[in-house]
């Protein structure tokens, strides 16, 4: 899609311009939330995350954000499993924030 390319220059976790893959776990993530979740594409948000979790599987902010997503569709069962995995994967990120809005 033409939207994964502009992900070249990213701010990462530091405020340091970063290069991110687009076809990186983290570049997928990226994507799934800026190029999907804040147009109001939910669906392609959540295959987003799902594909970076099968690219990373202990990739705690993907779960984090499909469960946001998840928590925003109203699916709360899915939304708790994806943020205990998130926290059980990163227990001290606190960016990693439960699902209770919903």
């Amino acid at each position: 899609m033409e939207n994964e390319n502009k992900l070249g220059n990213a701010v990462d976790a530091d405020g340091d311009l970063a290069t991110i893959d687009p076809n990186s776990a983290k570049g997928i993530n990226i994507s799934g939330w800026q190029d999907y979740f804040v147009k109001g594409i939910p669906d392609q948000a959540i295959e987003k995350f799902s594909k970076a979790i099968g690219i990373e599987p202990n990739y705690a902010a993907a779960y984090n954000n499909r469960a946001i997503v998840y928590g925003y569709m109203g699916d709360k069962e899915k939304a708790s499993a994806d943020y205990t995995k998130a926290h059980e994967l990163a227990p001290d990120n606190v960016i990693i924030t439960e699902v209770t809005q919903w």
